[in-house]
């Protein structure tokens, strides 16, 4: 796999000002770096989502993860919930935007350590049926627990 960018060996990564940092060949150098609410992790391009998804922060992760998807060859993208406690009609159209992307270029789309509450979201706006749900991890959904107990 001889890209510009790719999975195995990239040696670009894509500023949100439209600047390249260079990585290095090797994947592995790069499982670590991170810019913005992207990071390469394991072969897959990682999306932090932030604690509020509104229409602000959607618009940054919009580009932040299109001009990584253009740029690079992007198997499988993945959709980190695990610090999100909100997410607004904005953040649910970043969200199908980045499947129909994924899509067009063949790769694969999971929505990862999902709440209870976006759980939810996901089942009303029809999420579930585009994109591969996990819940949260057992360590988050007793912290949860917790907190729900205590309201």
């Amino acid at each position: 796999m001889s890209t510009e960018c790719g999975l195995a060996l990239c040696t670009a990564f894509f500023l949100l000002d439209g600047r390249k940092l260079a990585f290095g060949e090797e994947e592995t150098d790069m499982q670590a770096q991170t810019e913005g609410y992207c990071e390469w992790k394991q072969g897959s391009l990682v999306v932090k989502v932030p604690r509020e998804l509104g229409h602000h922060e959607a618009d940054q992760l919009r580009q932040e993860a299109d001009r990584l998807i253009d740029s690079c060859q992007v198997r499988q993208l993945v959709f980190d919930f695990s610090q999100t406690e909100f997410m607004d009609s904005a953040g649910i159209g970043v969200i199908i935007g980045r499947c129909r992307a994924m899509g067009y270029h063949g790769g694969s789309v999971v929505a990862r350590n999902l709440s209870g509450r976006l759980q939810k979201i996901f089942a009303v706006s029809g999420l579930h049926k585009l994109i591969q749900t996990e819940p949260r991890e057992a360590a988050g959904r007793k912290k949860e627990d917790d907190n729900a107990g205590a309201e």
